[in-house]
Protein backbone atom coordinates (compact mmCIF):
# COMPACT_ATOMS: atom_id res chain seq x y z
CA UNK A 1 0.00 0.00 0.00
CA UNK A 2 2.90 2.20 0.90
CA UNK A 3 4.91 1.29 -2.26
CA UNK A 4 1.69 2.18 -4.33
CA UNK A 5 1.04 5.34 -2.48
CA UNK A 6 4.98 6.96 -2.85
CA UNK A 7 4.96 6.27 -6.87
CA UNK A 8 2.99 9.82 -6.94
CA UNK A 9 6.18 11.73 -4.67
CA UNK A 10 9.61 11.13 -6.22
CA UNK A 11 11.34 12.53 -3.29
CA UNK A 12 9.82 9.50 -1.41
CA UNK A 13 12.00 6.67 -0.58
CA UNK A 14 10.57 3.30 1.68
CA UNK A 15 12.97 1.66 3.74
CA UNK A 16 12.08 -1.81 4.23
CA UNK A 17 13.29 -3.11 7.51
CA UNK A 18 12.53 -6.28 9.73
CA UNK A 19 11.01 -5.48 12.70
CA UNK A 20 14.02 -5.31 15.49
CA UNK A 21 11.81 -4.61 18.73
CA UNK A 22 12.77 -0.63 18.63
CA UNK A 23 12.11 2.75 16.70
CA UNK A 24 16.12 3.17 16.40
CA UNK A 25 16.90 0.98 14.02
CA UNK A 26 14.94 2.23 10.96
CA UNK A 27 15.55 5.71 11.88
CA UNK A 28 19.74 5.25 11.71
CA UNK A 29 18.49 3.25 8.24
CA UNK A 30 17.53 6.68 7.31
CA UNK A 31 19.50 8.76 9.06
CA UNK A 32 22.24 6.78 6.77
CA UNK A 33 20.57 7.62 3.45
CA UNK A 34 19.64 11.63 4.24
CA UNK A 35 21.69 13.96 2.86
CA UNK A 36 19.62 17.09 3.79
CA UNK A 37 20.62 19.82 6.36
CA UNK A 38 18.03 18.57 8.84
CA UNK A 39 16.31 15.64 9.28
CA UNK A 40 13.15 14.77 11.28
CA UNK A 41 11.53 12.37 13.03
CA UNK A 42 7.81 11.51 13.33
CA UNK A 43 5.94 8.83 15.16
CA UNK A 44 3.12 6.83 13.24
CA UNK A 45 0.49 7.70 15.46
CA UNK A 46 0.84 11.51 15.06
CA UNK A 47 -0.56 13.93 12.40
CA UNK A 48 1.44 17.34 12.01
CA UNK A 49 0.11 21.15 11.58
CA UNK A 50 0.80 22.00 7.79
CA UNK A 51 2.99 25.61 9.06
CA UNK A 52 4.78 23.59 11.65
CA UNK A 53 8.56 22.74 9.60
CA UNK A 54 8.38 26.15 8.16
CA UNK A 55 7.91 27.44 12.08
CA UNK A 56 10.86 25.17 13.44
CA UNK A 57 13.55 26.28 10.89
CA UNK A 58 14.00 29.28 11.69
CA UNK A 59 15.75 28.56 14.86
CA UNK A 60 18.71 26.72 12.77
CA UNK A 61 20.04 30.22 12.42
CA UNK A 62 21.63 29.45 15.20
CA UNK A 63 24.56 26.90 15.18
CA UNK A 64 24.42 25.84 17.93
CA UNK A 65 20.79 24.82 17.75
CA UNK A 66 21.22 21.03 17.65
CA UNK A 67 17.20 20.14 17.58
CA UNK A 68 13.97 21.76 17.62
CA UNK A 69 10.20 20.66 19.03
CA UNK A 70 6.89 21.10 18.28
CA UNK A 71 3.85 21.53 21.01
CA UNK A 72 2.10 17.73 21.18
CA UNK A 73 -1.46 17.92 21.30
CA UNK A 74 -3.88 15.01 22.47
CA UNK A 75 -5.79 14.05 19.16
CA UNK A 76 -9.52 13.64 19.62
CA UNK A 77 -9.57 13.07 23.24
CA UNK A 78 -12.97 10.77 24.27
CA UNK A 79 -12.64 9.13 27.45
CA UNK A 80 -11.69 10.00 31.06
CA UNK A 81 -8.42 8.86 30.47
CA UNK A 82 -7.30 10.52 27.09
CA UNK A 83 -8.63 13.74 28.28
CA UNK A 84 -6.71 13.39 31.29
CA UNK A 85 -3.25 13.18 29.59
CA UNK A 86 -4.86 16.00 27.43
CA UNK A 87 -4.56 18.22 30.17
CA UNK A 88 -0.87 16.58 30.96
CA UNK A 89 0.23 17.44 27.58
CA UNK A 90 -0.96 21.13 27.63
CA UNK A 91 0.78 21.29 30.87
CA UNK A 92 4.11 19.84 29.35
CA UNK A 93 4.25 22.26 26.64
CA UNK A 94 4.23 25.04 29.15
CA UNK A 95 6.71 23.35 31.11
CA UNK A 96 8.93 23.10 28.20
CA UNK A 97 8.31 26.35 27.13
CA UNK A 98 9.85 27.20 30.59
CA UNK A 99 12.97 24.97 30.32
CA UNK A 100 13.37 26.37 26.90
CA UNK A 101 13.71 30.28 28.14
CA UNK A 102 16.25 29.32 30.50
CA UNK A 103 18.17 26.90 28.08
CA UNK A 104 17.47 23.32 30.35
CA UNK A 105 15.43 21.71 27.33
CA UNK A 106 16.89 18.56 27.14
CA UNK A 107 13.89 16.53 25.41
CA UNK A 108 13.35 15.52 22.06
CA UNK A 109 9.96 13.86 21.86
CA UNK A 110 8.96 11.45 19.08
CA UNK A 111 5.54 12.95 17.57
CA UNK A 112 7.97 15.48 15.71
CA UNK A 113 11.57 16.51 16.25
CA UNK A 114 13.96 17.92 13.32
CA UNK A 115 17.45 17.96 13.97
CA UNK A 116 20.77 19.39 12.54
CA UNK A 117 21.71 15.64 10.24
CA UNK A 118 25.69 16.16 10.50
CA UNK A 119 25.32 16.95 13.98
CA UNK A 120 22.79 14.04 14.54
CA UNK A 121 25.55 11.58 12.71
CA UNK A 122 28.46 13.44 14.26
CA UNK A 123 27.06 11.95 18.05
CA UNK A 124 26.42 8.46 16.46
CA UNK A 125 22.79 8.69 15.43
CA UNK A 126 19.87 6.78 17.92
CA UNK A 127 21.00 4.30 20.89
CA UNK A 128 19.33 1.23 19.15
CA UNK A 129 19.70 -1.04 23.18
CA UNK A 130 17.76 2.17 24.58
CA UNK A 131 13.97 2.04 25.58
CA UNK A 132 13.82 5.81 25.31
CA UNK A 133 15.53 6.64 22.56
CA UNK A 134 14.47 10.22 21.89
CA UNK A 135 15.28 11.32 25.38
CA UNK A 136 18.56 9.83 25.71
CA UNK A 137 19.45 11.57 21.68
CA UNK A 138 18.39 14.62 23.89
CA UNK A 139 20.64 14.11 26.56
CA UNK A 140 23.48 13.49 24.24
CA UNK A 141 23.16 16.52 22.70
CA UNK A 142 22.80 18.58 25.37
CA UNK A 143 25.82 16.65 26.52
CA UNK A 144 27.89 17.99 23.51
CA UNK A 145 26.83 21.09 24.29
CA UNK A 146 24.31 21.93 22.00
CA UNK A 147 20.73 23.58 22.78
CA UNK A 148 17.07 22.20 22.31
CA UNK A 149 14.19 24.96 21.47
CA UNK A 150 10.38 24.54 21.40
CA UNK A 151 8.39 26.40 19.08
CA UNK A 152 5.03 26.54 20.45
CA UNK A 153 3.16 27.86 17.35
CA UNK A 154 3.95 24.54 15.47
CA UNK A 155 1.48 21.70 16.81
CA UNK A 156 1.57 17.92 16.30
CA UNK A 157 -1.23 15.87 17.67
CA UNK A 158 -0.63 12.10 19.07
CA UNK A 159 -2.68 9.22 19.84
CA UNK A 160 -2.62 8.71 23.60
CA UNK A 161 -3.67 5.33 25.65
CA UNK A 162 -7.39 4.97 25.96
CA UNK A 163 -7.26 2.69 28.88
CA UNK A 164 -5.61 2.34 32.20
CA UNK A 165 -3.54 -0.66 31.18
CA UNK A 166 -1.86 0.65 28.63
CA UNK A 167 -1.48 3.85 29.89
CA UNK A 168 -0.01 1.93 32.73
CA UNK A 169 2.40 0.37 30.44
CA UNK A 170 3.94 3.23 28.63
CA UNK A 171 4.62 5.06 32.00
CA UNK A 172 6.52 2.13 33.08
CA UNK A 173 8.46 2.44 30.13
CA UNK A 174 8.77 6.02 30.20
CA UNK A 175 9.74 5.98 33.62
CA UNK A 176 12.25 3.52 33.64
CA UNK A 177 14.25 4.64 30.46
CA UNK A 178 13.84 8.29 32.08
CA UNK A 179 15.90 6.87 35.38
CA UNK A 180 18.28 4.57 33.37
CA UNK A 181 19.18 7.64 31.20
CA UNK A 182 19.78 10.05 34.18
CA UNK A 183 22.24 7.25 35.21
CA UNK A 184 23.80 7.17 32.26
CA UNK A 185 24.30 11.01 32.15
CA UNK A 186 25.46 11.24 35.67
CA UNK A 187 28.33 13.20 34.62
CA UNK A 188 26.34 16.21 33.78
CA UNK A 189 25.10 16.80 37.42
CA UNK A 190 26.49 19.43 39.03
CA UNK A 191 28.54 19.80 36.37
CA UNK A 192 29.47 24.12 35.59
CA UNK A 193 30.20 23.07 32.78
CA UNK A 194 26.29 22.94 32.06
CA UNK A 195 24.81 25.60 33.51
CA UNK A 196 21.46 25.11 35.04
CA UNK A 197 21.01 22.35 33.04
CA UNK A 198 23.21 20.70 35.28
CA UNK A 199 23.28 22.46 38.82
CA UNK A 200 18.75 23.11 38.42
CA UNK A 201 17.24 21.18 35.94
CA UNK A 202 18.66 17.44 36.20
CA UNK A 203 18.61 17.00 39.70
CA UNK A 204 15.22 18.56 39.94
CA UNK A 205 13.96 15.67 37.49
CA UNK A 206 15.77 13.51 40.00
CA UNK A 207 13.66 14.79 42.93
CA UNK A 208 10.39 15.01 41.06
CA UNK A 209 10.90 10.63 40.63
CA UNK A 210 11.48 10.81 44.49
CA UNK A 211 8.95 12.71 45.11
CA UNK A 212 6.04 11.15 43.10
CA UNK A 213 7.28 7.73 44.59
CA UNK A 214 7.23 9.34 48.33
CA UNK A 215 3.56 10.42 46.87
CA UNK A 216 2.36 6.99 45.80
CA UNK A 217 3.89 5.36 48.96
CA UNK A 218 2.08 7.67 51.29
CA UNK A 219 -1.64 7.83 49.89
CA UNK A 220 -1.51 3.77 49.43
CA UNK A 221 -0.14 3.69 52.76
CA UNK A 222 -3.05 5.80 54.33
CA UNK A 223 -5.35 4.14 52.37
CA UNK A 224 -4.20 0.41 53.55
CA UNK A 225 -4.81 2.03 57.05
CA UNK A 226 -7.90 3.41 56.52
CA UNK A 227 -9.36 0.42 55.09
CA UNK A 228 -7.85 -1.97 58.03
CA UNK A 229 -9.16 0.33 60.29
CA UNK A 230 -12.86 -0.06 58.89
CA UNK A 231 -12.39 -3.71 58.63
CA UNK A 232 -11.14 -4.39 62.30
CA UNK A 233 -14.25 -2.22 63.36
CA UNK A 234 -17.06 -4.43 60.92
CA UNK A 235 -15.33 -6.94 62.68
CA UNK A 236 -16.18 -5.73 66.37
CA UNK A 237 -18.42 -3.10 66.68
CA UNK A 238 -22.34 -4.26 65.98
CA UNK A 239 -23.98 -2.36 63.46
CA UNK A 240 -20.62 -0.52 61.92
CA UNK A 241 -21.49 -1.44 58.55
CA UNK A 242 -25.80 0.82 58.91
CA UNK A 243 -23.92 3.71 60.93
CA UNK A 244 -21.41 4.42 57.99
CA UNK A 245 -24.57 5.21 55.80
CA UNK A 246 -27.04 6.69 58.82
CA UNK A 247 -27.99 10.42 57.82
CA UNK A 248 -28.34 12.53 60.59
CA UNK A 249 -31.58 14.27 61.59
CA UNK A 250 -31.24 18.58 61.54
CA UNK A 251 -31.43 18.31 65.61
CA UNK A 252 -28.24 15.63 65.86
CA UNK A 253 -26.44 18.05 63.25
CA UNK A 254 -26.92 20.87 64.52
CA UNK A 255 -26.05 19.71 68.51
CA UNK A 256 -23.06 18.08 67.15
CA UNK A 257 -21.25 20.46 64.89
CA UNK A 258 -19.79 23.83 65.69
CA UNK A 259 -22.35 26.34 63.98
CA UNK A 260 -20.64 29.27 65.44
CA UNK A 261 -18.05 28.71 62.52
CA UNK A 262 -20.05 27.55 59.82
CA UNK A 263 -23.00 29.45 59.83
CA UNK A 264 -21.11 32.45 59.05
CA UNK A 265 -19.12 30.89 55.89
CA UNK A 266 -22.48 29.77 55.16
CA UNK A 267 -23.67 33.31 54.84
CA UNK A 268 -20.95 34.66 53.29
CA UNK A 269 -21.51 32.34 50.55
CA UNK A 270 -24.87 31.64 50.41
CA UNK A 271 -28.02 33.87 49.24
CA UNK A 272 -29.62 35.38 52.14
CA UNK A 273 -32.89 33.84 51.32
CA UNK A 274 -31.44 30.39 51.79
CA UNK A 275 -29.46 31.22 54.73
CA UNK A 276 -32.90 32.62 56.09
CA UNK A 277 -34.45 29.32 55.39
CA UNK A 278 -31.71 27.63 57.59
CA UNK A 279 -31.77 29.86 60.69
CA UNK A 280 -35.44 29.59 60.89
CA UNK A 281 -35.24 25.92 61.99
CA UNK A 282 -32.08 26.23 64.19
CA UNK A 283 -34.79 29.51 65.98
CA UNK A 284 -37.54 27.05 66.18
CA UNK A 285 -35.76 24.26 67.52
CA UNK A 286 -34.20 26.52 70.28
CA UNK A 287 -37.72 27.30 70.96
CA UNK A 288 -38.76 23.53 71.58
CA UNK A 289 -35.62 23.27 73.60
CA UNK A 290 -36.65 25.58 76.16
CA UNK A 291 -40.42 24.61 76.22
CA UNK A 292 -38.77 20.88 76.95
CA UNK A 293 -36.28 22.46 79.37
CA UNK A 294 -33.12 21.17 77.67
CA UNK A 295 -29.94 22.01 78.80
CA UNK A 296 -28.67 22.28 75.33
CA UNK A 297 -30.80 25.50 74.48
CA UNK A 298 -28.34 27.53 75.96
CA UNK A 299 -25.69 26.15 73.68
CA UNK A 300 -27.99 26.68 70.29
CA UNK A 301 -29.06 30.36 71.79
CA UNK A 302 -25.41 30.87 71.86
CA UNK A 303 -24.27 29.73 68.68
CA UNK A 304 -27.22 31.82 67.14
CA UNK A 305 -25.53 34.85 68.16
CA UNK A 306 -23.90 35.32 64.92
CA UNK A 307 -20.95 38.28 64.37
CA UNK A 308 -21.44 38.71 60.74
CA UNK A 309 -18.36 39.85 58.49
CA UNK A 310 -18.15 44.02 57.49
CA UNK A 311 -18.64 42.28 53.81
CA UNK A 312 -21.18 40.49 54.44
CA UNK A 313 -23.03 43.54 56.49
CA UNK A 314 -22.41 46.24 53.62
CA UNK A 315 -24.27 43.53 50.96
CA UNK A 316 -27.79 43.71 53.47
CA UNK A 317 -27.54 47.12 53.57
CA UNK A 318 -27.00 47.74 50.04
CA UNK A 319 -30.07 45.53 49.11
CA UNK A 320 -32.12 47.41 51.90
CA UNK A 321 -31.27 50.45 50.09
CA UNK A 322 -31.51 48.69 46.38
CA UNK A 323 -34.54 49.58 43.93
CA UNK A 324 -35.10 45.19 43.79
CA UNK A 325 -38.27 44.88 45.61
CA UNK A 326 -36.94 40.82 45.27
CA UNK A 327 -33.43 41.81 46.81
CA UNK A 328 -35.26 44.02 49.63
CA UNK A 329 -37.53 41.66 50.54
CA UNK A 330 -34.62 38.70 50.96
CA UNK A 331 -32.99 41.19 53.14
CA UNK A 332 -35.36 42.48 55.60
CA UNK A 333 -36.71 38.33 55.91
CA UNK A 334 -32.69 37.70 56.77
CA UNK A 335 -32.26 40.11 59.43
CA UNK A 336 -35.38 39.30 60.98
CA UNK A 337 -34.18 36.13 61.45
CA UNK A 338 -30.68 36.71 62.68
CA UNK A 339 -33.01 37.49 66.00
CA UNK A 340 -30.14 40.02 68.41
CA UNK A 341 -27.16 39.87 65.91
CA UNK A 342 -29.06 41.99 63.50
CA UNK A 343 -29.53 44.55 66.32
CA UNK A 344 -26.21 46.59 65.71
CA UNK A 345 -26.61 46.95 62.21
CA UNK A 346 -30.03 48.19 62.15
CA UNK A 347 -29.03 50.46 65.13
CA UNK A 348 -26.01 51.99 62.46
CA UNK A 349 -28.90 52.39 59.99
CA UNK A 350 -31.07 54.31 62.38
CA UNK A 351 -27.80 56.77 63.07
CA UNK A 352 -26.84 56.87 59.99
CA UNK A 353 -28.77 56.33 57.22
CA UNK A 354 -30.52 59.52 55.12
CA UNK A 355 -33.13 57.59 53.68
CA UNK A 356 -36.44 58.07 55.27
CA UNK A 357 -38.17 54.66 53.79
CA UNK A 358 -34.79 52.63 54.98
CA UNK A 359 -35.05 54.08 58.16
CA UNK A 360 -38.48 53.15 59.09
CA UNK A 361 -37.75 49.47 57.74
CA UNK A 362 -34.95 49.09 60.46
CA UNK A 363 -37.17 51.12 63.26
CA UNK A 364 -39.73 48.49 62.27
CA UNK A 365 -37.31 45.53 62.52
CA UNK A 366 -35.90 46.61 65.83
CA UNK A 367 -39.05 46.55 67.44
CA UNK A 368 -40.19 43.47 65.92
CA UNK A 369 -36.74 41.75 68.00
CA UNK A 370 -37.43 43.91 70.83
CA UNK A 371 -41.37 42.59 71.50
CA UNK A 372 -39.88 39.17 70.38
Amino acid sequence: MVQDFIKSFKNVVLINKRNQGCKAAPVNAALKLADTDLFGCVDADSTVDKNSLKLMIQYFDDPKTASVITAVKVSDPRNLWERLQRMEYIMAILSRKLRASINTLAMTPGVLSVYRTDVLKQVGGFDQKNITEDFEIALRLRYHNYNIMIEPRAITYTKVPDTLRSLWRQRIRWYRGYIFNHIKYKDMFFNKKYGLLGYFQLPLNILGIGLLFGSIGLISYSLIDHFSEVFIRLLTIDGYLSNLFYIPTLKEFVLSHNLKLMIPIFIQFAEFSLAGKLLLPLQSLSQKLIQAKDKRAYLLLKTLKIQLEPQTQRMIINDLKSNNTSNQKKAIQFLGCMGDASIPILIDLIKKEEDFRIRNFAISLLEANHEH
